[in-house]
């Protein structure tokens, strides 16, 4: 906070402020407490996996998944993978799960439907709420990234995607998106 404070009263400066004597870095973070006495501590940044020899992630599938939980009973209604690994997909292996870090989420509508896309495989999945099972799917151009938004014009609803072109070059977990197809994509979703 010292430093953007110290930018905001004289950005040309760009001047980080001197520590107070004792202080410390300013920003730096108390030293971690060691494990207990026979434990480990494996850290990385949000992302960094431990992954086998062929890149995929070094625990079985599915890698990610959807589930629905019955609250007020405190049971799992339903799970199932989301996303696939379109280099396993391709040879027969399917319900993996993406081995990719989505970002997307689903939204769900008035009329019991959940809505969720998966960027590594490009797909768009509408799904029955109360069953998890799939009503509607289709591949995009472009790698959706984010959570859908649904909204209503003229008594019809629409669900709308932004999906990215990232350029990722073609690997077992991530399928590319094509030249030029980044942007939003909308779909109508029948009555």
């Amino acid at each position: 906070m010292d430093s953007i404070a110290a930018y905001l009263k004289n950005p040309p400066a760009g001047e980080v402020p001197a520590a107070a004597p004792g202080a410390g870095t300013p920003g730096a973070r108390p030293p971690i407490p060691p494990p207990p006495s026979g434990q480990t501590r494996f850290y990385g940044p949000f992302g960094n996996v431990f992954r086998a020899s062929n890149g995929l992630l070094a625990f079985s599938p599915p890698w990610s998944s959807l589930v629905a939980y019955a609250l007020n009973e405190g049971r799992i209604k339903w799970r199932r993978p989301i996303g696939t690994t379109p280099g396993l997909a391709a040879q027969g292996i399917k319900d993996t799960g993406s081995t990719s870090f989505i970002r997307n989420g689903p939204a769900a509508t008035a009329g019991a439907l959940l809505i969720i896309a998966s960027g590594p495989d490009r797909m768009v999945h509408i799904l029955d709420k109360d069953t998890g099972q799939t009503l509607w799917e289709t591949e995009l151009k472009a790698n959706a990234d984010g959570i859908p938004a649904v909204y209503e014009v003229g008594g019809r609803e629409y669900i709308a995607f932004f999906a990215a072109a990232s350029g990722a070059k073609e690997s077992l977990a991530y399928t590319p998106a094509e030249p030029d197809s980044q942007g939003y994509y909308v779909f109508s979703i029948p009555r």
